[in-house]
């Protein structure tokens, strides 16, 4: 037997000692401490198993026996006062106090056991918690940090859909201005819309090229264009209605990783805004051959059908974008 003194941590976490080598060996003889308690001593790197150590102790014990005879008598070694054992982490400790709505107070609980309590519908969040240093009871939502994340919209994603929603107007009151056989004002209204959709366009790429750093940080092992590549597949003629899809859709899939939602909630608008995109270059090509005024008059009509429902998912896609690179901000 040595004077070494024993600390023991129960599977609750609660600790005991410390304890010699002989009151350790009787109290786990007497069925004590059951099976997952840990025991530590000065000199070990961290804690054990006490099963572990049982096992050590007979070993040594049976060979102290068997040379006991050999060995001369020697004075016992002065007692050391030992260190404390490493200490237990912060989320195992039972400091917490939860007091319910009648007022009933709770605990102590540990921070694991508060989070595996709001998790499985023991508790509901919304008590108030508090633990010693605290001035004052707090909701146990902000000790856990448990309450919803607030997404706002970047300026430059407002003005974004704010230049969609001014296009489509302004396409509306081109066919207006044609129908009515007002040159000057069909005029003014085309450029302006061109201007309006141009800028609108800018804005959502700058929000493309965002997006897709986001994701070339979140899928490291994922071989994937550069974001300035990306953008520049856009600009390639013919090939850029294949990469449209490829582009939004890649963001779409590993960005539902990220919010941890379903990717066919999410990939629908995705999808719609690029296929608007190539039925509004067509109803531009075919407005521009049409052989009567009726003939155009109708291809404007459809152009603003395209123009609205492409504004709408247009919406849709800087919304989750911006939503994207916010939750990236907030994680990393």
């Amino acid at each position: 037997m040595n004077n070494k003194q024993y600390y023991v941590t129960l599977p609750d976490k609660a600790q005991e000692g410390p304890y010699d080598e002989k009151d350790l060996i009787t109290r786990y003889q007497a069925g004590e401490y059951p099976k997952g308690t840990l025991v530590w001593q000065e000199g070990m790197d961290s804690w054990i198993l006490i099963e572990t150590m049982m096992s050590n102790v007979e070993r040594i014990t049976n060979d102290e026996r068997r040379t006991a005879d050999c060995k001369p008598n020697t004075p016992p070694l002065p007692a050391i006062i030992p260190p404390p054992p490493p200490s237990i982490p912060d989320n195992f400790k039972k400091e917490y106090y939860v007091a319910d709505y009648d007022g009933n107070k709770q605990g102590p609980y540990s921070l694991d056991e508060l989070k595996n309590s709001v998790k499985t519908g023991k508790l509901y969040g919304s008590e108030l918690g508090w633990k010693q240093g605290m001035t004052d009871w707090v909701s146990l939502e902000d000790i856990l940090d448990t309450r919803p994340v607030t997404y706002y919209m970047e300026p430059q994603s407002w003005v974004a859909c704010s230049f969609f929603c001014a296009s489509s107007i302004l396409s509306i009151a081109l066919t207006i201005a044609f129908s009515e056989r007002s040159y000057d004002a069909f005029m003014i209204c085309r450029l302006m819309c061109r201007l309006t959709l141009l800028t609108a366009s800018i804005l959502l790429l700058i929000r493309l090229f965002k997006a897709w750093k986001v994701l070339q940080n979140i899928s490291a092992r994922i071989r994937i264009p550069s974001p300035g590549q990306a953008i520049g597949f856009l600009f390639i003629p013919l090939f850029n209605f294949y990469w449209g899809f490829v582009a939004f859709c890649k963001i779409s899939s590993l960005g539902n990783k990220l919010l941890k939602r379903p990717g066919s909630i999410q990939l629908w608008p995705f999808l719609t805004y690029c296929i608007l995109n190539i039925l509004g270059f067509i109803v531009l090509v075919a407005s521009g051959g049409a052989s009567s005024r009726g003939a155009v008059e109708r291809w404007l009509i459809v152009g603003n059908i395209i123009s609205i429902c492409s504004t709408a998912c247009a919406i849709f896609l800087i919304y989750y974008i911006n939503k994207l690179i916010f939750k990236y901000n907030k994680t990393k």
